[in-house]
């Protein structure tokens, strides 16, 4: 079903989905306000649901990024690389922000509209996108150790390939979950999942815990 405004628990269940902690606050203030906090792998970020509530038509994914280059640079060079957020160094009246281990911050954000209308998986997807950008800063994703991920990061495996392997997988007929699509395929289970979800004229989820997931036949 096609919804213009989600509410901050279906949001929340949105990030929750690729097996990611993700929590909602109440903001005591008039009229209230709601924020979900999250984190992959001990690293946060934040979504900051836009409008009264309780239904909300826009909502805001925030992360910020502590570098030791220069933050200017480091956010038109991904910018340049049009990546699905954007990114804008944080600086202070003389042009710097440190932090107190003494870097600077830049921070990554991405607005999410629902206005018009959109399915709840096509809200899955804006998700597992805003995470994918998160993730591959660190060169990690929610499973795996950093030392695995860079290295999956570097093998220069693109989306193609990623589809391909994954068509070619499940050509099989078995129902796997994300996680088994993951280990099959050696692509971290973030970027299998927002794949999925993001192609569903490829690949039809069934409804189980977690989801499984098959080719999408058509008649």
């Amino acid at each position: 079903m096609v919804k213009s405004a989600f509410t901050a628990t279906e949001i929340a269940e949105a990030f929750r989905s690729f097996d990611i902690d993700a929590d909602v606050m109440e903001e005591s203030v008039e009229p209230i306000e709601y924020t979900i906090y999250g984190q992959v792998a001990d690293l946060p970020f934040h979504v900051s649901l836009l409008g009264s509530g309780p239904f909300h038509e826009e909502a805001l994914f925030m992360a910020f990024v502590p570098t030791s280059e220069n933050p200017i640079e480091w956010a038109n060079e991904w910018n340049a690389e049009l990546r699905w957020t954007t990114a804008t160094p944080l600086l202070n009246e003389d042009g710097t922000m440190i932090t107190e281990e003494g870097d600077f911050l830049v921070g990554i954000h991405r607005l999410l509209s629902f206005y018009g209308g959109i399915h709840p998986e096509a809200l899955r997807s804006l998700a597992g996108q805003c995470l994918l950008d998160f993730v591959q800063i660190y060169g990690l994703d929610d499973d795996d150790s950093p030392e695995e991920s860079e290295a999956d990061m570097e093998s220069g495996l693109g989306e193609d390939v990623l589809r391909n392997a994954v068509l070619s997988l499940l050509r099989s007929g078995e129902a796997l979950t994300a996680r088994q699509i993951s280990r099959a395929t050696d692509f971290p289970k973030i970027e299998v999942n927002s794949l999925l979800y993001r192609r569903p004229d490829l690949f039809r989820r069934h409804q189980a815990d977690p989801p499984r997931w098959t080719l999408n036949k058509h008649d």
